[in-house]
């Protein structure tokens, strides 16, 4: 799945999905924090009110680092931009 996002990013850097997802894989997968932020926060540049990527990014800031007051902003934030999204909801 990698080489897929990789491909996908080598042919347009900027596609939301892939930003989020290859984020979400380097984060669950690779337990490489530092690299799924960079893809969040790319995401995020693009469209700052994207819901999946909202939460996952609050995902990360909360266990990987520990930083509840910003995850919980991220939850917010995910929560205006889609306030049925289920996840966030959970």
């Amino acid at each position: 799945a990698e080489d897929l996002y990789l491909q996908v990013l080598s042919i347009n850097p900027k596609h939301l999905r892939t930003l989020c997802n290859y984020g979400a894989l380097l984060q669950n997968t690779r337990q490489d924090d530092a690299r799924a932020e960079e893809m969040y926060k790319k995401a995020l540049e693009i469209d700052p009110n994207d819901a999946v990527t909202l939460y996952n990014y609050g995902l990360l800031l909360e266990n990987a680092h520990r930083n509840f007051d910003e995850a919980e902003k991220m939850y917010q934030k995910a929560l205006q931009a889609d306030p049925r999204h289920v996840d966030t909801l959970c």
